[in-house]
């Protein structure tokens, strides 16, 4: 496993270096830290299909809601012939749970539809499809000063007017929320 990480942690330094720039996607993730934080991530496109994370990343769950986000995206909208390395610019650990699923498939979605992505927070369930209601939300939305953040319908009842919330239930929700949005 040692020898995995290793390897994976050679292959996102390779693509660091020889990526060329403009091919990137800038997107926020909400994170806890005992207050609501807005975390800096960006999705840079590489010739190899996948999604690959910085070293900073690899073996969080973070890593694993980038590999979910980007695994029902393609089951969804057919595979992409490319894929992606997810930067974070900020503590990792603000996202310790899965709560970036709906954040980083928005950012895929946004990435080839050539939108600008929408705030976000929430899992995807096991079922790949159902939106699950995740922690911390209404803390989280303090961080993004009303802005409209896409958030599970499992969490509307913690919102209590003082942000612009989009609840969704499911991915085919998600998908239309996301196919309305401006370019």
């Amino acid at each position: 496993m040692r020898y995995l990480l290793v390897a994976l942690a050679l292959i996102a330094s390779t693509f660091f270096l020889f990526h060329p720039p403009g091919n990137c996607l800038q997107f926020h993730l909400l994170g806890y830290s005992g207050r609501g934080e807005l975390i800096t991530a960006s999705l840079c496109k590489v010739p190899y299909p996948g999604i690959y994370v910085s070293p900073d990343v690899v073996g969080t769950r973070l890593a694993e809601s980038a590999r979910v986000a980007y695994y029902v995206f393609n089951r969804r909208h057919g595979p992409l012939d490319y894929g992606f390395i997810l930067r974070i610019q900020g503590p990792v650990t603000y996202v310790d749970g899965r709560s970036a699923d709906i954040a980083i498939y928005s950012a895929i979605y946004s990435f080839v539809e050539g939108k600008r992505p929408p705030l976000a927070t929430g899992r995807i369930d096991d079922d790949l499809y159902t939106i699950d209601g995740v922690a911390y939300v209404r803390e989280k939305l303090s961080a993004v000063a009303g802005k409209p953040v896409i958030i599970p319908y499992a969490n509307r009842d913690e919102i209590y007017g003082e942000a612009a919330v989009i609840p969704v239930k499911n991915l085919d929700e998600l998908d239309g929320v996301l196919s309305s949005l401006p370019s």
